[in-house]
């Protein structure tokens, strides 16, 4: 009974139905890009301090090669006055100084002085004839484990400076995502302020078309959590 005299409700203007439906569209975009925003200004942020902590490892692994390489040096200086004083020793036939020296031969200049030496040619005699070409120091059985040592630091800090220019790259990738995320923010928010319907529609669709390109590669992109 009461409704009855009511008056007819006046249709929705359709500007007013034009803004109710943009405002939620673009209150969907805002989110939306809101948080992907902030996602990759972490994922940025993360792999830059992948980066660093992969310069550190990089730098340290090298200065550790270098030690060890210093090392190695060392002990290649002392392997060759060794071996020329017991080379010096049998020129001159003196037995017993070559037997001393041979004798204090570190095992990796004894395992290839004893390849060396067995490519001698020998009379039948016992006499050598021919001396073996180059010296011990030229055969695969030579090494130091020190210079093993920082040949696998040096290879290890080559693969972290490697690795941290990778980080960098994806941090790079990430913080470019989120400056395009950042122009959806922008032509979304601005979008409502135009009065204009094709204004506003273009705006909308460029926040569209940026949103889901910038969505897309975000979740395409390597994640470091």
């Amino acid at each position: 009974m009461l409704g009855e005299n009511l008056p007819e409700p006046e249709p929705e203007d359709p500007w007013e139905r034009r803004q109710r439906v943009l405002d939620s569209m673009t209150a969907v975009i805002l989110a939306v890009a809101a948080v992907a925003t902030a996602w990759a200004t972490f994922q940025a942020s993360q792999w830059s301090g992948a980066q660093s902590d992969a310069v550190a490892a990089s730098s340290t692994a090298r200065t550790e090669s270098v030690r060890y390489a210093s090392a190695a040096g060392q002990t290649e200086q002392i392997d060759t006055a060794v071996w020329l004083q017991w080379l010096d020793a049998v020129s001159s036939k003196d037995t017993k100084r070559a037997a001393f020296l041979r004798e204090r031969f570190r095992p990796g200049l004894a395992a290839a002085h004893k390849t060396w030496v067995s490519k001698a040619v020998v009379s039948p005699s016992g006499t050598i004839t021919e001396v073996p070409p180059g010296t011990p120091f030229s055969e695969p059985q030579y090494n130091i484990a020190a210079q093993e040592k920082a040949d696998a630091l040096s290879a290890e800090a080559e693969k972290d400076l490697a690795e941290s220019q990778v980080d960098a790259d994806r941090s790079t990738k990430f913080v470019t995502n989120a400056l395009v995320l950042a122009l959806v923010l922008f032509f979304a928010g601005i979008a409502t302020k135009f009065r204009n319907p094709k204004i506003q529609a273009l705006l909308v669709m460029l926040a569209i078309v940026l949103g889901t390109f910038g969505v897309i590669r975000l979740l395409t992109l390597p994640q470091l959590l």
